[in-house]
């Protein structure tokens, strides 16, 4: 399991961070996640998952935490990238961003967030490309948000994240925590999803016997270690 915002053995003096906007100060400040628009971090994550792939390993779990919130990703490479495609600068006061974002109704940040999620899907898919040549059996899951599916336009907004886009994506897992209660808002979405499988996450012991049967027709299952006390630390990892 890995998760491509928050590697915390990467020095800070290497500047891979990604920037944060502060609503309150108008400013732009380095964040605690890595600037997934810099080259520099996609050319070591595929040295990296290359390395974990030769090792045997069957699979890569990428967790969905931390997120690229709609308060990050403004980074100098995002942003010259984002003026490239769009043909225009982006004005971060025009996006009516909030101290605990939520869904803005500026037109200018769903134009961005839908551009930011996009561009983020296929640098990574060109990540997994490379990676395939070299390791062709590799399986990939991503994990995504409980609204990427009971709330679209939520986690397009809050986490970068497209449940249905996906579909193009090179991932062979999509992987979701989500309660048996909500199955129903799963098996029209999963249907479309060009043979990929569904994994549900959880916690030992939160889920009853029979719990996949709520959900589509090979689904997997996931059971992840709670976390206790302070959670792991950069040496315990």
């Amino acid at each position: 399991a890995l998760s491509i915002r928050r590697m915390d053995w990467i020095e800070p003096s290497l500047g891979w961070s990604d920037r944060r906007y502060d609503p309150a100060s108008g400013v732009l400040s380095a964040a605690d996640g890595l600037d997934l628009f810099h080259p520099a971090v996609w050319e070591y994550l595929l040295g990296l998952l290359i390395d974990l792939a030769a090792t045997g390993v069957d699979g890569i779990f990428l967790i969905a935490e931390p997120p690229s919130t709609a308060l990050d990703g403004f980074s100098a490479f995002a942003l010259r990238a984002y003026q490239r495609d769009m043909g225009q600068a982006l004005d971060v006061t025009r996006l009516r961003l909030n101290l605990q974002p939520a869904i803005s109704s500026s037109p200018e940040f769903w134009r961005w967030i839908g551009w930011k999620q996009r561009e983020q899907r296929k640098i990574f898919d060109g990540v997994l490309r490379s990676l395939r040549k070299t390791y062709p059996m590799l399986k990939v899951a991503l994990e995504v948000h409980s609204e990427a599916i009971t709330n679209p336009r939520a986690a397009l907004a809050w986490y970068t994240e497209n449940f249905l886009d996906l579909r193009h994506a090179r991932v062979d897992y999509v992987a979701v925590s989500l309660p048996p209660s909500q199955a129903g808002a799963v098996k029209p979405l999963i249907a479309g999803m060009n043979g990929k499988r569904l994994w549900l996450t959880a916690e030992t012991g939160t889920l009853s016997n029979g719990i996949l049967s709520f959900f589509p027709s090979g689904t997997g299952l996931i059971y992840k270690e709670k976390v206790s006390g302070g959670g792991l630390t950069k040496e315990d990892r």
